[in-house]
């Protein structure tokens, strides 16, 4: 019996901690008369690789710095252009030297700074907007996301993975912390873990739930999704706590893609997926959380849902254009596009209404 009461108090300890918080139930639709409608747009600006100074394939993670500067990420590529979408430079150089980079990386703007967050190196560069280094901070730690600066302190994602050898092909619910880190990698703050659900066998790991998170304009809380069903959690970073936690009642949609194909001599079974995520992206715009959700409709495309800082359900609207949304400033909207030609193109839309 004690064996037994050892095994279950963290997850006693981590389903109280969310039973203590406050939980935003909201109704299936939200309070504004205008909801359900499709999102007008104008486009404003429409960037492309035809000069041959750069290479579009897959690009991503756009967002636009204090002045005004487009940023995204490329493979390969850390590509700045001016307002109006003049390609200025590319930031990237590979190696693992001072100001080097080894591949996969995310940033964000703090200050008169870019701060650049090398995922293999385990360590943040920091540039000037001219892409010049100004310094570097190397951790001994490994970590798996960064969001951000407060109070500058890095704002980091920590995985607690299971050790190899007690993975025994099932769903795993793996910690996923954040932390406040000095420069120095004293970690100052560290907030309550959110479990994700990970699928974990000897020869197979496969990711079952998201864990999507975007910091708010202000730096002081990170929205986070780490449930297939639609959830969204309020992190409080300067109290290092959960602040709230906001649901709606959501018509499940039923997974089209077909079950996840793997080799039939494994000596375990994979569980098949019976529902999309519910959420598939996270944004802030002017403000609110505007929540990317599964559901589709023929006409009038991809829905989104609406959400003030408290967790209120305020509105929705379809979004009905060709391609993946890639960034959201003030009050435009990116898209990553393709042509008839076939060309990847990075469009800037106004928001109408």
């Amino acid at each position: 019996m004690r064996k037994i009461i050892l095994a279950l108090s963290p997850l006693f300890m981590l389903t109280s901690l969310f039973f203590s918080q406050q939980i935003v139930d909201n109704p299936e639709k939200p309070l504004s008369k205008n909801a359900g409608r499709v999102l007008k747009l104008k486009e404003e600006l429409r960037i492309n690789d035809e000069g041959g100074k750069f290479y579009f394939k897959y690009p991503r993670y756009l967002m636009v710095g204090p002045d005004g500067s487009i940023f995204v990420w490329e493979l390969e590529q850390f590509l700045k252009f001016s307002p109006d979408g003049q390609f200025i430079k590319n930031f990237y150089k590979r190696g693992e030297g001072p100001g080097e980079i080894q591949r996969t990386f995310f940033y964000n703007f703090y200050k008169d700074g870019i701060f650049v967050f090398d995922l293999m190196a385990a360590k943040i560069i920091h540039m000037d907007m001219q892409g010049n280094l100004v310094d570097e901070f190397k951790f001994k730690e490994r970590y798996g996301h960064f969001y951000g600066l407060l109070n500058d302190k890095f704002i980091l994602e920590k995985i607690n993975w299971p050790a190899a050898e007690q993975t025994q092909g099932k769903l795993y619910d793996v910690p996923y912390v954040i932390l406040l880190v000095s420069k120095d990698g004293t970690i100052e703050k560290e907030c309550p873990g959110l479990p994700s659900q990970i699928f974990m066998a000897p020869t197979l790991t496969l990711i079952w739930s998201p864990f999507l998170g975007v910091l708010n304009q202000d730096g002081k809380t990170l929205f986070i999704n780490h449930s297939c069903e639609y959830e969204v959690v309020a992190m409080d970073l300067v109290k290092g706590e959960i602040d709230r936690i906001f649901k709606r009642k959501y018509s499940r949609v039923k997974l089209k893609r077909g079950k996840v194909k793997v080799e039939s001599n494994l000596p375990f079974k994979v569980p098949e997926k019976e529902y999309e995520n519910d959420i598939e992206s996270l944004y802030i715009f002017k403000g609110n959380l505007w929540v990317r959700t599964s559901t589709k409709d023929a006409k009038k495309g991809t829905l989104y849902d609406v959400f003030d800082k408290d967790g209120k359900y305020i509105d929705n609207f379809y979004l009905n254009l060709e391609g993946s949304h890639i960034g959201t400033h003030e009050n435009f909207i990116f898209m990553r596009e393709q042509d008839k030609e076939g060309n990847i193109n990075i469009v800037k839309y106004r928001v109408i209404d």
